[in-house]
């Protein structure tokens, strides 16, 4: 077994070797700095990729791969270098050629030096001869590794009947093809990639195409030759081995891969949904999928929730086993939001191609936008496009009200740069993904669609895809296709002499969102924009940039519906609307369709207070049902205000906290917390009781996870322990998949506790091996655990900083990604106490930690700090308007908790049934 040892260790050790055999990683020395220039990290046009041919041979027992590729160039000027994209990759020099193709034949060209940089990771290999234009092909042979993380190739591991397995798995976004295979690794270029891979017949193999061939090997081994692609991005590319079975639809078109445990029912259901959607993509974009097939294969593992992989739509593991019959929407919702989401990919991202990732806007915003959009049409009970404000819009809006919030269109050249911002700028603020990711460019997306309308957006979309089909994109081919479908309508209010690239770039090329000041004049009202930040002790004002379209709701211009922007605030310039009385409410900014806030004077929150307190505004036809009641009496007055309705003082808080910029929910709860419980309370109190029970699904949601945080709440007994060690048994079961979703749940639910000791406890197990026979628990599993607790309470976040100062190897080596469970950790730093314990970490871990991790450390130090002193500076304010107005809880409440209580020890219960 020792030779298998020594050649891990070759590998390792050998990244680059120079012909000749010399080992040389670039041609710097050690003490030189390297000076470039932002073009230094992009490939030089004058050689275009057009075809891969890869062919791997994969290792399962040593976790690595020797691959060989034939790649298939254009040389469009004369050169003496090739450039391409690698990293991490043993190239093995003395098998490198540059093969010239001509009719009578071939010469072969053996490169004379090479360098590389591992800070552009760009390969040059130069020639003594000069090519001149014509067809090439490169032939490389590399060796590389089988990762443990999530990005690159990489194992995920699963069980089945007390026996671990793996998924060996692609992902690709952003710059991580260069990993696998040499190649030219940005979105610009768009290649036909033929993949053959050598593996270990126990496993299936699975690609972007159908399988054209299988050849079985001696030493239990198969060859998996898959069709040519059409022509893609490298990010695309995907490949996976399994021990899946395979479920497909009536017409083979559709396909599912899934682990044995999973059955038919729950495939199938997986596969309708599937086809729901893809018929309602195609019949609104008038525009058919374009590859010959379409599967969906689970992954145990992922960084993102599902990746949209042209032909092998790669998604997590939970999603896949939805039963059809189960009452709760949650998870069939989540399931529904994969599927759209990783559709709208096809043709935004996939047929159609951003040229840089610092448009991923005009990919991930899209998708973001649809993603909701269909689902809606694919279930209108669930009303995806009324959440849209919650899960969107809103969320962005905490994410993008930052000094250091940056634009949709990015800046970046760096390929970790490219890697780093997947976050909530390309989807929630584009957008109308999904997961845990925060969102942006999906809300301006959605307000493009209500500044045009539907129908037109629709045009749009179908001119742009039609145009631009299997190419890439840039915002100016956007802004060209939607100006045609603007110029032939010829009714769409524009502000004068301004075209729609000056609207739309007001939004993707300026960071943030305004804030629109609404100030009474004498016949009506005064509008001005200034950027809406957090920082409320920012004290000179930020200039706001954005054309921002505007409508408005009155009692006397009720009758009138629709989005469309009546009017418009140009930057520099205020808005006057006449005729409105003094008498007469008015409501800026209809269902929130703009990417924007609006406060109003102390005149018009106590009037819109008043209006939403008028009983004739809850009565409709269809028993009082939410949508209604904000559709018809107080749009803005829920989009900007936090408070509970009956109280006609809120008015008074909420336009303070909307000026000074911060949300008190999240960072002074601290304040009086008993008072704030009740508080809540009542807000979701009112809103069942005008909806009347017709969101009943919604209800049970929330119930069952209340339920849960209850009964953690009550483990406060020495003898309650016994519970919870019971139920930290339940969640790492063998089998966990055909629960996944209740038991996430759960882990959340018991983020919630306050007791000391059940969250130590539930910490202790986020760094531990279970010692259990049969259970497990992921990376991923610990990050949840974490972010759970952290979120959950104050002494929540007291013990996770804790833990990590405490602990931090242990962190670090066993959570998925540390990075990640810190990320957003300052938005519950709100005293002095924990400032002190986040700046402890770094005084005291700062030399372990990577330079990406220090600067998101000092992030979220920065940010802790704004909140602290925001606390310090509005508490006493907000106390005595908790105490004026909020009574404690009295009675028998404690009876009806331990009631309830026992409902969930009987779910525990029900899921060690299901267990064992």
């Amino acid at each position: 077994m020792i030779w298998r040892y020594l050649v891990l260790l070759l590998v390792l050790v050998e990244i680059f070797a120079k012909p000749g055999g010399d080992l040389k990683l670039n041609e710097l020395e050690e003490d030189e700095e390297e000076v470039l220039n932002p073009a230094d990290y992009y490939l030089p046009l004058n050689v275009m990729p057009q075809k891969y041919k890869i062919s791997l041979d994969i290792d399962t027992n040593l976790w690595n791969f020797h691959g060989r590729e034939i790649v298939e160039v254009i040389i469009v000027n004369p050169t003496r270098e090739i450039h391409f994209n690698a990293r991490g990759l043993t190239i093995q020099w003395n098998e490198a050629i540059l093969r010239h193709i001509t009719d009578q034949g071939f010469t072969d060209y053996i490169p004379s030096n090479y360098t590389y940089s591992e800070e552009t990771e760009i390969v040059v290999l130069s020639f003594d001869q000069e090519f001149l234009p014509d067809n090439y092909e490169l032939h490389l042979s590399f060796i590389g590794i089988i990762r443990s993380d999530v990005f690159g190739l990489y194992r995920s591991e699963y069980t089945i009947d007390n026996q671990q397995k793996y998924v060996v798995v692609t992902q690709f976004q952003a710059t991580y093809a260069r990993t696998v295979f040499p190649c030219w690794d940005n979105t610009n270029y768009r290649s036909i990639f033929e993949i053959e891979l050598n593996h270990p017949d126990r496993y299936e193999a699975y690609s972007n195409m159908r399988i054209a061939n299988k050849t079985v090997l001696e030493n239990n081994r198969i060859v998996t030759l898959f069709d040519p692609s059409p022509p893609m991005a490298t990010y695309l590319v995907a490949f996976a081995l399994a021990e899946y079975q395979t479920f497909r639809s009536s017409d083979d078109f559709i396909g599912v891969h899934v682990p044995s445990n999973v059955n038919e029912t729950l495939a199938q259901y997986f596969i309708t949904n599937i086809r729901n959607a893809l018929n309602i993509f195609e019949d609104f974009l008038n525009r058919n999928y374009q590859l010959p097939k379409l599967d969906f294969i689970s992954i145990p593992r992922m960084f993102f929730g599902g990746m949209e992989h042209w032909g092998l739509i790669t998604a997590l593991s939970r999603y896949f086993v939805n039963d059809p019959n189960t009452v709760l929407a949650s998870p069939h919702q989540s399931m529904t939001t994969i599927i759209t989401h990783e559709l709208a990919h096809m043709w935004f991202g996939n047929e159609v191609t951003p040229e840089s990732w610092n448009y991923l806007w005009l990919s991930e915003g899209m998708a973001s936008y649809f993603e909701l959009f269909i689902g809606d049409r694919m279930h209108s009970n669930w009303r995806l496009m009324d959440q849209y404000l919650l899960i969107h819009v809103h969320n962005a809006m905490r994410q993008d009200d930052k000094m250091n919030a940056r634009p949709m269109t990015g800046s970046f050249y760096k390929p970790m740069d490219f890697n780093g911002q997947f976050d909530y700028i390309p989807y929630a603020k584009c957008m109308l993904k999904r997961l845990e990711r925060v969102r942006n460019t999906g809300s301006v997306m959605r307000m493009i669609q209500h500044i045009i309308g539907i129908q037109r957006f629709r045009d749009f979309l179908f001119d742009y895809i039609s145009a631009r089909s299997f190419s890439t994109t840039n915002p100016d081919r956007f802004h060209e296709r939607i100006q045609e479908v603007v110029d032939r309508a010829s009714d769409i209010p524009l502000p004068s002499d301004t075209s729609m690239a000056t609207i739309i770039r007001s939004w993707t090329d300026n960071a943030g969102y305004p804030v629109v000041l609404v100030t009474r004049t004498t016949n009506g009202i005064s509008l001005t924009q200034k950027r809406f930040l957090v920082d409320w002790e920012h004290t000179t004002v930020v200039p706001s940039e954005f054309y921002i379209p505007v409508n408005t709701k009155t009692a006397s211009n009720n009758h009138v519906v629709g989005t469309l922007p009546m009017s418009w605030i140009v930057p520099g310039s205020d808005l006057q609307i006449d005729n409105i009385a003094l008498t007469d409410y008015v409501i800026v900014n209809r269902q929130q369709t703009g990417y924007y806030r609006v406060n109003y004077g102390d005149y018009d929150w106590k009037f819109l207070s008043e209006v939403l307190l008028d009983n004739s505004c809850h009565k409709s036809g269809n028993n009082g049902a939410i949508r209604e009641m904000l559709g018809h009496c107080a749009e803005n007055y829920w989009l900007n205000l936090f408070g509970n309705p009956k109280h006609l003082v809120t008015y008074q808080v909420a336009s303070n906290l909307s000026v000074e910029g911060r949300n008190v929910i999240s960072v002074c709860i601290i304040c009086q917390p008993d008072r704030w419980i009740n508080f809540f309370r009542d807000v979701v109190n009112f809103i069942f009781e005008i909806g009347n029970n017709s969101q009943e699904g919604v209800i049970s949601s929330l119930t069952s996870f209340g339920q849960i945080c209850r009964i953690i709440n009550q483990l406060s007994s020495v003898q309650d322990m016994n519970t919870f060690k019971i139920l930290r048994i339940v969640l790492f079961l063998t089998g966990r998949d055909d629960h996944e979703d209740i038991l996430m749940r759960i882990i959340d639910g018991v983020g919630c506790s306050t007791n000391e000791t059940i969250i130590n406890n539930f910490l202790d197990t986020s760094i531990q091996h279970l010692p259990v026979q049969g259970s497990g628990i992921r990376g991923s599993d610990r990050n949840r655990i974490f972010r759970s607790v952290s979120t959950g309470s104050y002494m929540g976040t007291k013990l996770s900083l804790e833990l990590i100062l405490n602990n931090f190897l242990e962190v670090e080596n066993r959570y998925e990604s540390i990075d990640n469970a810190v990320r957003g950790i300052s938005t519950f730093v709100v005293t002095d106490e924990l400032l002190d314990l986040l700046q402890e970490i770094v005084d005291v871990h700062s030399a372990r930690m990577s330079a990406s991790l220090q600067a998101i450390f000092q992030n979220e130090i920065t940010a802790a700090k704004r909140n602290v002193a925001w606390v310090n500076h509005f508490q006493p304010r907000i106390n005595t308007w908790l105490e004026a107005n909020v009574e404690l809880p009295t009675g028998d409440s404690g009876h009806r908790l331990k009631a309830v209580s026992s409902i969930v020890l009987l779910l525990i219960t029900f899921l060690l049934n299901r267990a064992f």
